[in-house]
């Protein structure tokens, strides 16, 4: 009777098994040290001036170029950073999508700045991450959800 009892249990934690993973991995996403490190990928592409497709974000025209010059900061490539400001505002954030699969939204507490770069079609995909960072944080993540998943089923 009481592996019958153990049975059913086991049955009803497998059921609910893929909803409890999902939840775990936004949980573990929303996370304060986990977005800051998603939004480090983020940053660190930028800094070498690729978007989220390892596309380059291309030059700074002629004006943007001198003035950046003027404070000292690089003009090889857009890096989408003058003052910081931007760069310290992504973040990651973890969403239930329709399907009930976890997924990343790389957003900004900046929005009227990303209004403003966003204009331009070559800083669409910047918020994002390439597939390397993709794949690490994929990882991180299935870590993450295998230990909750071993907690899971034994309490």
């Amino acid at each position: 009777m009481a592996g019958n009892t153990a049975l059913k249990i086991f049955a009803q934690k497998l059921r609910t098994s893929k909803q409890f993973a999902a939840n775990k991995a936004v949980d573990y996403i929303n996370n304060n040290s986990t977005s800051k490190i998603i939004g480090d990928y983020n940053r660190e592409q930028m800094l070498e001036g690729e978007d989220a497709e390892r596309k380059d974000l291309g030059e700074y025209g002629a004006w943007r170029t001198m003035q950046r010059a003027e404070v000292g900061l690089q003009t090889d490539f857009i890096d989408l950073k003058f003052e910081g400001n931007f760069h310290e505002s992504i973040y990651g954030e973890g969403n239930l999508l329709s399907s009930a699969k976890p997924a990343v939204v790389i957003s900004t507490t900046s929005p009227e700045d990303w209004d403003a770069i966003s204009e331009d079609e070559r800083f669409k995909r910047a918020l994002g991450l390439n597939q390397d960072n993709r794949d690490k944080v994929g990882m991180m993540i299935a870590l993450e959800i295998q230990k909750e998943l071993l907690k899971y089923y034994m309490p």
